[in-house]
This record gives structure tokens, C-alpha cells and sequence, in this order.
């Protein structure tokens, strides 16, 4: 579901994303041809066996982007000191899943500083 709610976002979008202009064309938008496409390969790719085929994308995401709106900011710096130290491996600000929520955790944030997702781009 969620490689569909990302598909959507680039729904009608002209110079799409090239990783969801899944229908070789020269309309150059995302249209009921790439949905077509899209739905033939519905959940396919989430076979391990089939994960790099032709038909199979995936959305890269900013990992330091704990709350997901697109930007790694002063939010997800809050979200992160506030689990400082924390051990759970569940939980967003954990980035790196490796332990505790620590400097690792934040040199990661640190890179990806300011930096805006494709999904912000689409929104704005």
C-alpha cells in the first residue's frame, strides 16, 4: 500500500519522477498507462525471490526525516534528543537501529541536514 499511496502522489504529475514513469511513452505524465503497469506488478516485488527485476522500484526515503514531511529539520532534531540514549530499536530516531539513539543516530542527521525529499518536492 504504501508503494501506491507514493505512485499517487505523482499522480497526473508532468516530468515525473523517473522511477514511477513506468510506462515507456512520450506523454511524459504519470496517467492510467503507468497505473496499468503498476498494477501488473502488484506485489510481485515484495517476493525476495523477484526483488531487482526490471518491474520492481522502491522510493528512497531520507532517513533522518523521523516524522516524514519531507525535510530533515529542527522537528526531527527535537524528536531525536528526545529519545536520547533510548535502547529501542523501534522507534524512528533510533536511524541506524544499531542500539541506543546516539551520536551515530545524529552524525546521520547531520548529513542529511536540511536536505528534501522528493516527496516534499511534490507537495510544494
Amino acid at each position: 500500500m504504501n508503494d501506491l499511496r507514493l505512485f499517487l502522489t505523482q499522480w497526473l504529475t508532468e516530468n515525473p519522477a523517473d522511477e514511477y514513469d513506468f510506462f515507456e511513452d512520450d506523454s511524459d505524465i504519470i496517467d492510467m498507462y503507468d497505473f496499468g503497469a503498476f498494477a501488473e506488478g502488484w506485489r510481485t516485488c515484495s517476493d525476495w525471490q523477484r526483488w531487482g527485476d526490471d518491474n520492481c522500484y522502491e522510493a528512497e526515503l531520507l532517513e533522518a526525516d523521523i516524522n516524514d514531511d519531507g525535510i530533515v529539520n529542527m522537528v526531527d532534531f527535537a524528536i531525536l534528543t528526545k529519545s536520547w540514549m533510548s535502547e529501542d530499536n523501534h522507534i524512528r530516531a533510533n536511524i541506524d537501529r544499531l542500539g541506543a539513539v546516539d551520536y551515530t543516530d545524529l552524525s546521520i542527521m547531520a548529513e542529511q541536514w536540511l536536505m528534501k525529499s522528493w516527496i516534499y518536492w511534490v507537495s510544494n
